[in-house]
């Protein structure tokens, strides 16, 4: 039931670590110095955890890898996505002349204001802006600088917006997109150090008052204001950032929701958010508790918690990512998610993370990153969906073949089927929200504590070259998690502390919910481990190269959940001329429909469909319903491991994992996106191979039926 479900999720929050609303006392004192020498001004209550400057977080192996592609594909001068967006020219933006403004910013069921292509820009400079510190590409941040100069050179453009309502000429989408080209300057700034820019939004955020925030996205502002004066900037801005949480109404509807009957009954998103849009929600829902840092208020940081564990319980698909066919939609299989709304919830997550420290934020955003953002993406980085399903086969797209723009003007049609692959959806926002992902979780997979030592928050092949208590530090983390269980730390110290002796300081690695028997050894010998608030505690004084190993033992887990509806009715696909929804077949409408999810780590896992290229589907038989046991399925793991970042088809021969079931095809099961309202009692006569959820990209199953035997 949901109430059974809301005990659950509780439960769930403190077992994972401690109590969400307060950093963990294990994280340490506070008194250390910035990890990050451009960060002039700390907040008045410090955050769990301390940032590292952009640049000194870089990936390795298997997510260099995956980066690469990043920046070849979506990065590249010569993909079409880039072609796209300069073809609008950089800033300021002109509309398209094929497009006439309406009211709402529509015309003829296409995006047509300026700020759908300021967005799309918006989001495409902050990635590659960080995609290009991750990677140290000197030819992606030249690249990026000409974005950020135009910016500069046009300093009217940047402000004009937020002085004019709807009635004469602007609208609040226009004005919140200001806060992405923000973040974009300030992580160019924090990797390069150009005073310019600084100088600029200094001056531009001068000039910004309370009163010019309006409406919902705006609020956004205050998010830009503090890390503003986090870089420098005068505690003015702070001033302005209290302001406008006091003052805008949004904000006090949205606060008092989450304090109150959101946290408790959320049967109707409509009835407790003040947003219903899943990129409105995670872009403000974290605002409550980036201002507790200076004002100091318990309750702000609270609304922020509340706002997650809502979402964790009622909104997040087996994928890791909120369901969001642009409004949260509840749990099922047929519930789209946005790939905008894949980056803005790992975005968001990683700034609760570091707020508040605790490590089930570091589960959530692992689980969104190794399956809904490698969901979202070809492998190439060349293409990507709008929308992405838990269940998806080619017979459900409602237009078949894909979309095609056309030749002449780049212009789609009205019919654009959004879960689709392709170089550019509309509205643009995903096309450049894509590569937000990838460096914004490589850069925050370590932080440092303020007792001075360092966290890794989530697991991966990376590297980090920083300074602890004055002493140069680099650590290179060698293995093919998630797809081996064996991490390798390499703590190197180039030298002794001031009068010879080593560096003393605590490691901390995080320790994902799922694993019951971590192991640690220290230089080959196993030492105890001590795990507090959810991570595991290295407290030794560092001298030349020490190794850490930790060991995360995994197992096949197979759950029995069901579906959450969340009244909401805004599930279906936009017809893209302001009409009312249209419902798909079989739409989530009903809650507590049985279904089983299989996962081994924090990978979960699914049927695949999809087989060559996007132009070519097999297809082949899906209506599985699946023994729900895990003790009756097989992990397959092949000796060389995975050769490629979720590539697929993984065999044997390729290197990978699988997961063998035992299943019946449910002839009666016609729909893929309506669930059975009950298990089948069903002899289990086949048996079928599953593989990672985001190798298997955009056709597969991985809400499957109950079989019970």
């Amino acid at each position: 039931s949901q109430t059974k479900r809301k005990t659950l999720v509780a439960a769930i929050s403190v077992l994972r670590g401690a109590p969400a609303a307060a950093a963990p006392a294990s994280i340490g004192s506070l008194d250390a110095p910035a990890f990050d020498p451009h960060r002039a001004n700390r907040p008045q209550v410090p955050f769990a955890l301390e940032p590292v400057q952009w640049g000194s977080v870089q990936p390795q192996g298997w997510l260099r890898e995956w980066a690469e592609a990043a920046r070849h594909g979506a990065g590249s001068p010569e993909t079409a996505p880039f072609a796209r967006i300069k073809a609008h020219g950089y800033p300021p933006f002109t509309i398209p002349p094929e497009c006439q403004l309406s009211v709402d910013g529509w015309k003829d069921g296409r995006p047509c204001s300026l700020a759908f292509y300021d967005e799309d820009s918006a989001y495409w400079i902050d990635g590659m802006t960080r995609l290009g510190a991750v990677l140290h590409d000197s030819t992606l941040t030249a690249r990026v600088r000409e974005d950020i100069e135009a910016v500069i050179a046009n300093p009217d453009w940047f402000n004009a917006t937020w002085t004019k309502g709807k009635s004469d000429g602007g609208n609040e989408a226009e004005g919140w997109v200001r806060s992405i080209y923000s973040r974009a300057m300030l992580a160019f700034y924090d990797y390069s150090g150009d005073p310019t820019v600084l100088a600029f939004l200094t001056k531009a955020f001068l000039a910004y008052e309370a009163s010019m925030s309006q409406g919902q996205r705006s609020l956004t502002q205050i998010e830009a204001l503090l890390e503003t004066h986090a870089y420098g900037g005068p505690a003015s801005l702070v001033e302005t950032a209290k302001q406008i949480m006091a003052t805008n109404s949004a904000a006090t509807q949205y606060k008092s929701a989450l304090l109150g009957d959101c946290s408790q009954n959320s049967t109707s998103h409509g009835g407790c958010l003040n947003s219903q849009h899943g990129v409105t929600f995670n872009e403000l829902a974290k605002l409550f508790a980036m201002i507790s840092s200076v004002t100091g208020a318990a309750d702000d940081r609270q609304a922020s918690v509340n706002a997650y564990e809502m979402v964790a319980q009622f909104d997040v698909q087996v994928h890791g990512a909120v369901s969001a066919n642009e409004a949260l939609s509840g749990i099922g299989p047929n519930v789209g998610t946005e790939t905008c709304d894949v980056s803005d919830f790992m975005y968001s997550n990683e700034w609760m993370l570091r707020i508040v420290g605790n490590s089930s934020y570091g589960d959530a955003l692992e689980k969104a990153f190794l399956n809904a953002a490698p969901g979202a993406v070809n492998r190439s980085f060349s293409g990507h969906i709008y929308f992405q399903s838990p269940n998806l086969v080619p017979s459900t797209i409602n237009h078949w073949p894909f979309n095609t723009p056309s030749a002449d003007t780049g212009n789609f049609s009205v019919t654009d089927p959004r879960w689709v692959e392709s170089w550019y959806h509309t509205p643009p926002c995903c096309t450049g929200n894509q590569v937000r992902m990838l460096p914004n979780y490589i850069h925050h997979m370590w932080w440092g504590s303020p007792d001075g030592g360092l966290v890794a928050t989530m697991h991966g092949p990376s590297s980090i070259s920083t300074v602890v208590n004055g002493v140069a530090t680099s650590i290179l983390t060698t293995t093919n998690y998630p797809f081996s269980e064996t991490i390798s730390f390499a703590v190197t110290t180039a030298g002794m502390r001031a009068g010879g002796e080593g560096n003393a300081w605590t490691l901390r690695l995080r320790i994902p919910h799922w694993c019951t028997q971590p192991s640690l050894a220290l230089d080959g010998k196993a030492v105890p481990i001590q795990i507090e608030s959810g991570y595991a505690v290295v407290s030794h004084t560092w001298q030349g190269t020490n190794t850490i190993t930790l060991v995360l033992p995994m197992s096949v887990r197979a759950t029995k959940r069901v579906t959450f509806a969340n009244g909401n009715q805004n599930i279906g696909q936009y017809n893209w001329k302001r009409a009312p929804w249209a419902k798909f077949p079989g739409q989530n409408g009903t809650a507590d429909l049985p279904f089983c999810v299989v996962e081994y780590g924090p990978l979960t896992f699914a049927l695949p469909l999809e087989y060559g290229s996007p132009q070519h589907i097999s297809g082949g038989e899906y209506r599985y319903g699946i023994v729900c046991d895990a003790a009756t399925m097989q992990l397959k793991r092949s000796p060389g491991g995975l050769k490629a970042p979720f590539d697929w088809p993984l065999s044997q021969s390729q290197g990978g994992l699988t997961i063998t079931a035992k299943a019946a095809v449910l002839t009666e099961w016609g729909d893929v996106w309506a669930l059975p309202k009950s298990p089948l009692r069903q002899p289990a006569t086949d048996e079928i191979e599953l593989i990672p959820y985001g190798c298997a990209k955009q056709f597969h199953i991985s809400m499957f039926p109950i079989l019970e035997p």
